[in-house]
């Protein structure tokens, strides 16, 4: 039994620290979009404080990063953006919220073409050479791609589920009366809480993990196809 716990943690380490890479790359990537297009529409906010930046400590936010590495599915600290120095609130707002998923499902689709072409290369040298340390050099760099477009594309989808605090909440939000939306705001603090029940009990990681493995399984067979023509 010993034996098995001790299996069992270190293939969850080996798991996590396989993980941090995408999960940096994810988080950077996400916030700085969001904070880059709301500049770009006419509200400096992010800039000023620094989120325009691809530098991870910029943008954590501990629960977030520890639901990502765990379950696939988790969130950074928001950036902060000012609608009254939008040109076009309502629609600003939408692309803003839209940016950092879109950019995490976008920046899947290279890393999915870079872990299928590691592990070409790696099939490559062990059926040459063996089980050899440049093999497991290639296998190791393959599901580090590999963690990092599941990350970006379980990243990308959970924020655009339309609950609060996520993009799609506010992509949603934007279209309601001001009566309304007010109203919403003062309870939004309570979908964190309920955001991450539904996450443990598995009545929303089990959907969204369909959902993330089909676009994962379209992305993989595309790059696997490609590369049996090419290589």
């Amino acid at each position: 039994m010993l034996g098995d716990l001790f299996t069992d943690f270190t293939g969850t380490l080996i798991s996590i620290l396989l993980s941090l890479p995408g999960v940096v790359l994810a988080i950077s990537f996400h916030e700085s979009a969001h904070g880059f297009v709301a500049w770009k529409l006419g509200d400096d906010t992010a800039k000023l404080s620094g989120r325009i930046s691809l530098n991870p400590l910029r943008h954590m936010d501990p629960i977030g990063l520890l639901l990502l590495i765990l379950l696939r599915f988790g969130w950074a600290k928001p950036v902060q953006v000012n609608v009254r120095k939008l040109r076009k609130p309502k629609r600003d707002v939408c692309l803003v919220s839209l940016a950092g998923p879109l950019v995490n499902l976008l920046l899947s689709v290279p890393l999915s073409a870079l872990s299928v072409l590691m592990l070409v290369l790696y099939t490559r040298n062990y059926a040459r050479f063996g089980d050899t340390s440049f093999s497991t050099v290639l296998q190791v760099i393959a599901n580090i791609f590999e963690y990092a477009a599941i990350i970006n594309v379980g990243l990308g989808i959970f924020n655009l589920i339309p609950f609060p605090p996520l993009d799609g909440w506010k992509v949603l939000t934007a279209f309601f009366p001001a009566k309304v939306y007010f109203t919403l705001m003062r309870y939004e603090r309570f979908g964190m809480i309920l955001l991450i029940a539904l996450m443990i009990t598995g009545l929303l990681s089990g959907p969204m993990s369909i959902v993330t493995n089909t676009i994962l399984d379209l992305e993989f067979d595309a790059f696997l196809k490609l590369a049996s023509v090419f290589v």
